[in-house]
């Protein structure tokens, strides 16, 4: 082999060393990068964990412990003003400033209290939107469907919208209605209806109120939000409730989607719609 040919083959041979060198170390900075990054994302789960100041006064059954309607309650024992026990603006006497674009969305409800005035039968029509003024969210509700894998059954992902599990409870019914949204979804393309969820432990926290209301094709639901919580997915179970409430689930934390976010709303109002939708 002549010295030119030498020449050229450690030259070939020393570019295509410094290409690997190069790429290792691309590699190795990207994953230092994504482990630094899901290191972070996870070390802070634990502040999405949060329960409202106002959670006691709201945690409790929405009918009589024996089963009892509230029509059958002698009047001596009714709520004469059940929105005396309620948080939101205090119904009459608001406790700070409201956000006029907010005010708009939720006027002309009807307090609910703890005791389950007015009492709902649970055959109520199924959620077809889902607003969060707080947090500028205005989606649609679907029920989502079951896909027949072959050897298995499991739920469609919503596509762009909030995703309600058929057989959990519907607006204003007695239980807990499940609805779904993606945090994002890069590959799928399926939306990001759920992007500013994770942003409610915070204000809650700080003693703010959420509110969340759902439209049926007949009426709106008002809920506030209580409390949230952080599970690893794989001990994330639906569970049923023996109040009105509903959980809104998403994916936590951003890279690694391993954990669910769980947030938990109570009805604390309702209102007819003039039209149905």
């Amino acid at each position: 082999m002549s010295k030119s040919s030498k020449r050229a083959n450690f030259k070939n041979i020393s570019t295509l060393a410094i290409g690997l060198f190069s790429a290792g170390t691309l590699l190795v900075i990207a994953a230092s990068i994504f482990f630094l990054f899901t290191f972070i994302n996870t070390h802070n789960l634990d502040d999405l964990s949060v329960q409202s100041e106002n959670t006691s006064s709201i945690l409790m059954s929405p009918y009589m412990k024996n089963g009892t309607k509230i029509e059958s309650i002698p009047t001596s024992r009714k709520v004469i003003y059940p929105g005396a026990e309620l948080p939101f603006r205090q119904w009459a006497d608001p406790r700070g400033t409201i956000d006029l674009a907010e005010a708009s969305t939720l006027e002309g409800f009807t307090p609910i209290s703890s005791s389950g005035l007015p009492f709902f039968s649970g055959d109520s029509s199924q959620a077809v939107r889902m607003m969060i003024p707080s947090l500028e969210i205005d989606v649609p509700v679907k029920n989502l469907a079951i896909l027949n894998l072959g050897d298995s059954l499991e739920y469609e992902t919503p596509d762009n919208t909030v995703g309600h599990i058929p057989g959990t409870a519907n607006p204003g019914s007695m239980g807990n209605g499940w609805y779904f949204g993606h945090l994002e979804s890069p590959l799928r393309g399926e939306g990001n209806v759920f992007a500013r969820l994770p942003k409610i432990p915070e204000l809650i926290a700080k003693g703010e109120e959420v509110l969340v209301v759902i439209e049926s094709n007949t009426d709106k639901y008002l809920y506030t939000i209580v409390e949230t919580e952080v599970l690893p997915a794989e001990e994330f179970k639906i569970f049923e409730s023996a109040d009105s409430r509903i959980t809104l689930v998403t994916c936590q934390p951003r890279g690694t989607y391993d954990h669910r976010l769980l947030v938990t709303g109570m009805l604390i109002g309702f209102r007819k719609l003039t039209e149905p939708i």
